[in-house]
């Protein structure tokens, strides 16, 4: 639930404690000790989707709105057995004893065709407070998982889903896994569908109890204990063949260097809790003999893992890490046990004395290649030997990290050759081509582009269901602002492969882009979810953050990517999200430790926001005039004190600048991705959305054919009406 709404005001409050009958009961059986009693609940977490504007627009109507739902919310508790136990403004928290009650309650209240509500469900743990509020984490991943529901939608959490049995089960479809905003968790979440499955699968429902019934009998029978175990394993687990599952060995240490062996300690523990967090099965296995260190990555060579040390895995991801004075070098591999051949290897290297971007590098490339080769098998890739497997796990390393798509592209035409009936190869390739599209000279991409067709149109071939092919296609649109396009391919992919990490971070990207920062922030949040190591998702999150005015939490992880990744570009990140979002305290305070720890070539950058802190505070023309020209001459400059020129427009716009914020935008899409309409729609570009230069930018930009045509208009449009709504604004623009 979003506490910061304005609808919990007190005006609101009255209303909603005026419906007779319809406040929080206590608890009949919490005794004198409620505060101290915990129990298992089924909690659901509602409210109503873009409440705010309609309260702005007409409060009048909003709050009776909110009173009427008020009576809808108790009517659906009491008719399936729970209660209201919480509300606030436009917020409702339930309880529920059954899953199956909290559910059939949810879809009725979601079904309100007047007032479009959204609603999260988990089953947790939650504590009783003695006036009969509950309290505790069962409650806030609720309220996380509603704040990822779509309008009249219902998710619910893996929890949920597997205590739930029947009809309603069958109609969970699974929406893969989410970060759970301000919580550092992530959880599998499924949508509630009007969707039924085959008939023919309900009939077979009672073939299938009777035979575990059965089954579980004569386990228990031959031992109790066994079959115990066995059952929480496959609830918990239920697919656990072994092509799912990875075996993390202990990381070697050479010497006797504490800070080694806590930083070894560190990486195996960070790619495990990734590995898992993405419900990639880890289990656990003994370091094998000494053995000679495998081929270089990229290239599968035989290592002497004895048979004995072989793990029930897939495959075995190990390594070492020593200190050489001031250095920590770490090396790593990816094998397979069964034949005990080197599918990845890599060796980093990083200062001792400042070990976290060393240990986050290693750990993200790492679960990067277990991922690959994991998603590798799931997709049909059984039939791979390893050669080809070691090209498709390095050539997809190189596109997730921009180490060259050329060179990706050229890996991955091995793996097409080796394995012509492996889809996800085709549609990899795909990528790498896509990728060289965006950078080749313009006379030169046609024949690229062509072969992301045919190698897209290959991998639907062999899989219809590789939504991989449209991340291609979306990629070599061939525009930038082809939204319509690129859109479809996306929503195309994403419904095909709805926890894809790479589809979400790009469907964030465009939604931004088209001025819904909102929706952008629940895409780059399931993005995130499954790719949490990524500093480009990362990079992503803070700024969607920010974009829908959560600096608190943006500024939170700006400085976690800066930590784990230490690098001239991440410290030029968090100085330009902090300078234009946050207070000038915070932003002089971060300014002056970066000029203490300066990357080579930051100068001119730090003394372009030091004026433009200068200006802002003293609001001396010409001093601002001087920081403009300052932030205009670093603007889209080809080196690491450089800005983004969505940043400077930012920056602009505070200064008063707008024609110079006008010229940035209006030089549009570039082959360097140096633009992003998104800053379009943040808090400090305002003045340019009331300037009048703004909707024949967007025209320009071919936002506003894109409003026009799919009729999602931007967020900021919500509440506008007459003269001023975006509609009327967009007819009087050509």
């Amino acid at each position: 639930m979003q506490t910061q709404r304005k609808a919990a005001a007190p005006f609101l409050r009255r209303v909603l404690t005026s419906v007779p009958g319809k406040g929080p009961k206590p608890l009949a059986d919490t005794g004198s000790n409620t505060a101290q009693q915990r129990r298992l609940a089924t909690i659901v977490a509602i409210d109503v989707a873009g409440y705010s504007a309609r309260a702005e627009a007409d409060e009048t109507a909003a709050a009776a709105a909110i009173a009427a739902l008020s009576r809808r919310v108790h009517d659906a508790a009491e008719t399936h057995g729970g209660r209201v136990f919480n509300t606030a403004g436009d917020g409702f928290m339930l309880e529920f004893p059954t899953v199956t009650g909290a559910l059939e309650a949810a879809e009725a209240i979601a079904a309100d065709p007047d007032t479009p509500v959204r609603a999260g469900v988990h089953l947790g743990e939650v504590m009783v407070t003695p006036t009969g509020d509950l309290l505790g984490h069962g409650v806030n991943v609720a309220a996380r998982i509603q704040a990822l529901a779509p309008a009249r939608g219902v998710l619910v959490s893996d929890d949920v889903r597997r205590a739930l049995r029947g009809p309603l089960a069958e109609r969970l479809a699974d929406r893969g896994l989410a970060r759970l905003d301000k919580m550092d968790e992530t959880v599998r979440i499924f949508a509630l569908t009007d969707q039924r499955r085959a008939k023919a699968r309900a009939l077979r429902l009672p073939r299938r109890r009777t035979l575990q019934v059965l089954a579980a009998l004569l386990l228990v029978a031959l031992l109790a204990a066994a079959a115990t175990t066995w059952m929480l394993r496959a609830r918990l687990w239920p697919d656990t063949d072994r092509d799912t599952r990875v075996a993390v060995l202990p990381f070697k240490v050479a010497g006797a260097d504490p800070q080694t062996r806590v930083m070894a300690d560190g990486l195996a523990e960070e790619i495990t809790g990734v590995l898992s967090s993405n419900q990639m099965l880890t289990v656990a296995a003994s370091p094998p003999p000494a053995a000679t260190p495998g081929a270089a990555a990229g290239a599968a060579a035989a290592t002497p893992t004895t048979p004995a040390a072989t793990p029930d895995a897939a495959f075995v991801l190990e390594g070492s890490v020593e200190r050489d004075g001031p250095t920590l070098q770490v090396r790593v591999r990816l094998t397979n046990p069964d034949t005990r051949v080197t599918l990845w290897s890599e060796t980093f290297s990083g200062q001792a004395d400042d070990p976290a971007g060393l240990q986050t590098e290693v750990a993200a490339k790492a679960t990067d290649a277990v991922s690959f080769a994991l998603d590798a098998r799931r997709k049909g890739g059984a039939a791979l030997d390893d050669t080809a497997m070691a090209d498709f796990i390095q050539g997809n390393i190189l596109l997730s990290f921009g180490s060259g798509a050329v060179k990706a592209r050229a890996v991955l035409l091995r793996v097409v050759a080796r394995a012509p009936g492996f889809a996800r190869g085709h549609s990899a390739l795909a990528v790498a081509c896509s990728l060289i599209v965006r950078k080749a000279p313009r006379d030169q991409r046609e024949p690229f582009r062509r072969e992301v067709r045919d190698q897209a149109a290959q991998a639907l071939k062999l899989d219809p269901t590789d939504g991989e092919a449209y991340l291609a296609l979306n990629y070599a649109a061939g525009d930038d602002t082809a939204w319509s396009l690129r859109e479809g391919y996306l929503q195309r992919g994403l419904a095909l492969e709805p926890g894809f990490a790479y589809l979400n971070n790009n469907y964030s990207y465009l939604l931004a882009d088209v001025g819904r920062p909102h929706d952008a922030l629940g895409s780059i949040q399931r993005g995130l979810a499954a790719n949490a190591l990524h500093p480009g998702a990362n990079y992503r999150y803070a700024t969607a953050l920010a974009q829908v005015g959560r600096y608190g939490e943006a500024r939170e992880a700006i400085d976690l990517l800066a930590r784990k990744w230490p690098r001239p570009w991440t410290d030029g990140a968090r100085l330009a999200l902090v300078m234009v979002y946050g207070p000038p305290a915070d932003a002089r305070a971060l300014l002056a430790r970066s000029r203490a720890h300066a990357y080579a070539g930051q100068g001119p950058l730090h003394d372009a926001w030091a004026a433009f802190l200068d200006a802002r505070q003293t609001r001396d023309p010409a001093r601002r005039k001087r920081a403009a020209a300052m932030i205009m001459a670093l603007a889209g400059a080809p080196s690491d004190g450089a800005l983004h020129r969505s940043d400077a427009i930012l920056a602009l716009n505070l200064l008063g600048d707008l024609d110079d914020a006008f010229a940035l935008a209006g030089r549009g899409y570039s082959d360097d991705g140096d633009f992003s309409a998104f800053a379009l729609y943040a808090p400090p570009t305002a003045p340019m959305r009331a300037d009048p230069r703004f909707w024949p930018l967007a025209a320009q930009l071919r936002l506003l054919d894109y409003w026009r045509t799919s009729g999602r208009w931007p967020d900021f449009c919500d509440g506008l009406k007459g003269a001023e709504s975006c509609q009327a604004r967009a007819a009087q623009t050509r």
